[in-house]
């Protein structure tokens, strides 16, 4: 009988400290709190307060108190939660870690991709690669020199009506540069592109996750250049390979010039803050593997590639940031 006494003193300890616990644990985020907030605060002024004490939010504000923007939504300069650009996706100011983990990434080169803190500013970056059609208003207005047609080479897009939404490839990087300028943007920086494939919350290799590159998620060489087709495929045709932020195609069709210069040990002594390597050296950045290449490793996210910029290929696009 004590022992069984004893037992049901400890139980009933337990439950109320359970209780007790479980109590204040909830109540910052409890129904009264939520009203309270919502109330006092008139929902920061970027929505209405119901009479049930829940924010309604404007549209670009989160609830529950209409305070920060939502998840793809930036904050203008008149500190209004706004949609990007038509055509772009937002990507928030954060800290990252450039470079790639051997632990997660097998593939990781840590001489030249080394692990390294990054605080990158917000941007917006381009959903597509920049198409024919779109380079083609940019040559049409003065603005771009053409790049090499299709009619000197079948595997360049521009020229070719059957390909207007086709990335436009075959351009160096100084046209890929003037088409930027163009539309009041920028080549993105490398950390910058890494941000947008990777993310900042885990390490994702490709911007799909970890599953091993295939034609589901990218149009990349598998038994044959192109997912068999031998060239490039229109601009966001694989939704299962979009980026957490909703970019198409980082990863495949084509390569994409950077800002930056190449230097292969750059990452071990980059600046922390918005880096852009502008050291003079014979290559600039290209990221994201194309549509003709056989090896799998340069398909991840955290590959460095490089390229004369002076010149030309039909493996090489770009998109623009702002």
């Amino acid at each position: 009988m004590k022992i069984k006494i004893k037992i049901n003193k400890m139980f009933f300890i337990f439950f109320i400290a359970t209780l007790f616990v479980s109590c204040s644990s909830s109540s910052s985020n409890s129904p009264q709190n939520i009203k309270n907030e919502c109330e006092e605060n008139n929902c920061y002024n970027h929505g209405i307060c119901l009479d049930s004490g829940v924010c309604t939010c404007e549209d670009g504000y989160a609830a529950p108190y209409c305070l920060n923007c939502k998840e793809g939504y930036m904050l203008s300069p008149e500190n209004k939660c706004i949609p990007p650009e038509s055509g772009m996706v937002y990507v928030n100011a954060t800290h990252f870690e450039m470079g790639c983990d051997k632990t997660v990434d097998s593939k990781c080169n840590e001489d030249i991709e080394k692990k390294h803190s990054v605080y990158l500013s917000p941007f917006q970056i381009d959903k597509y690669e920049v198409t024919v059609s779109k380079y083609k208003e940019c040559v049409d207005s003065g603005s771009c020199s053409k790049p090499i047609e299709n009619s000197i080479n079948n595997l360049c897009n521009y020229g070719s009506f059957s390909r207007l939404e086709h990335p436009v490839n075959c351009v160096t990087w100084q046209q890929a540069k003037d088409y930027c300028s163009f539309e009041a943007k920028k080549l993105p920086s490398e950390a910058q592109w890494e941000l947008a494939a990777t993310g900042s919350k885990k390490s994702r290799i490709y911007p799909w996750g970890n599953k091993t590159p295939n034609c589901d998620y990218a149009v990349i060489y598998d038994k044959s250049s192109g997912c068999n087709r031998g060239r490039t495929a229109i601009v966001g045709s694989k939704e299962n390979g979009k980026s957490i932020y909703g970019a198409y195609d980082l990863i495949g069709n084509v390569w994409e010039w950077c800002e930056d210069y190449y230097d292969k040990d750059f990452y071990s002594n980059s600046p922390e803050n918005n880096p852009i390597n502008t050291i003079t050296t014979k290559y600039k950045l290209v990221r994201g593997g194309g549509f003709d290449f056989k090896n799998l490793t340069t398909l991840r996210n955290k590959y460095r590639g490089f390229a004369i910029p002076e010149k030309s290929s039909p493996s090489i696009g770009f998109r623009c940031v702002k």
